[in-house]
């Protein structure tokens, strides 16, 4: 089975239904998705070289290299081996676990990871089209992304990304953002403001979350299939309940100040490859993007998103 995500062309052994189907040319594809039934050669014996820890102190994800390929480890979870062209990757699970969990760490987990180290520009961030182009939403994991994304696509504005944005330049010189996948991962209590009127299909992410996912297709909700030009960068910065919620501060950023944000949200494999991030670091110092960030700080209730929503599309239409 062949899948589109983000100009990529994927090869699966399972079905992944979030994704479109594609019949590409040749029947060649970029990058080939394995659901292995073995373990394969032991992996407990490695140097991790880094750990993603949430908040708990848990750890949530593990890097290491196995011979020349990658090993990411979700510890109880699964272990995912990449290729070292990227163009290959392994998932070895734990026994029963679901395949929403496996199809959720591959999509929303992996792939950001393998289109990044694939040479493509990669922002932990979500966007959505505008009349004036792609609005995006950059920031640490619960500021706010995907919530402000499912309240400007609820008032018509199509999805472009979700979670793992790709930035691409294009012959005109312009900077375009790549259409990921048409849906949504959304706690209960946006999916209740946002959705309460009509009803909606939901479906569940993982077996380990409580967030839904919201499938755009299946509930007729807008999604870009085309690159959109880049209008705006803005990276969240999301203040106390207290604060006023008609206050929303945007402001414009000093380059140096764009620059480290962006590269804050960057997926990297291996943040050891120095031949990697200097092409990273070219990318935003050539491209015309750090002009186009923004900060914008708001309240953390939801309930004033319409007055974030208003701002920024003043912000967006002034200039």
């Amino acid at each position: 089975m062949f899948y589109g995500i983000c100009d990529l062309i994927l090869e699966s052994n399972i079905a992944l239904p979030e994704l479109a189907a594609v019949n590409p040319q040749g029947g060649l594809s970029d990058c080939r998705f394995e659901l292995s039934s073995t373990r394969g050669t032991d992996r407990e014996n490695h140097d991790w070289y880094y750990n993603w820890i949430l908040p708990s102190g848990r750890i949530w994800l593990s890097f290491a290299k196995e011979n020349s390929n990658y090993l990411l480890r979700f510890p109880g979870k699964a272990d995912f081996l990449i290729s070292e062209s990227s163009t290959k990757v392994q998932c070895f699970a734990v026994p029963d676990l679901p395949l929403d969990t496996v199809c959720h760490l591959l999509l929303d987990q992996i792939l950001p990871y393998v289109l990044a180290s694939q040479g493509k520009l990669v922002l932990h961030a979500s966007a959505v089209e505008s009349q004036w182009g792609a609005i995006a939403f950059a920031g640490s994991t619960g500021e706010g992304k995907s919530t402000l994304s499912a309240s400007l696509n609820r008032y018509g504005n199509p999805l472009i990304a979700d979670d793992c944005l790709v930035l691409k330049e294009e012959d005109d010189d312009e900077i375009y953002a790549v259409p990921s996948y048409a849906g949504f991962r959304l706690w209960a209590d946006t999916i209740a403001m946002l959705y309460s009127e009509e009803t909606y299909k939901l479906s569940r992410v993982a077996h380990y979350t409580d967030k839904a996912r919201l499938n755009l297709m299946t509930n007729q909700l807008p999604f870009s299939k085309k690159p959109v030009p880049l209008r705006r960068i803005y990276v969240l910065n999301r203040q106390p309940e207290k604060m006023d919620g008609s206050d929303v501060s945007i402001r414009a950023l000093s380059s140096s100040d764009a620059l480290t944000k962006l590269l804050s949200c960057v997926y990297c494999l291996d943040n050891r490859n120095k031949q990697w991030l200097r092409k990273q670091f070219d990318h935003f110092t050539r491209l015309p993007l750090l002009s186009r960030v923004r900060s914008i700080s708001f309240s953390s209730d939801i309930s004033f998103l319409p007055a974030v929503y208003d701002a920024i599309l003043k912000d967006c239409a002034a200039s």
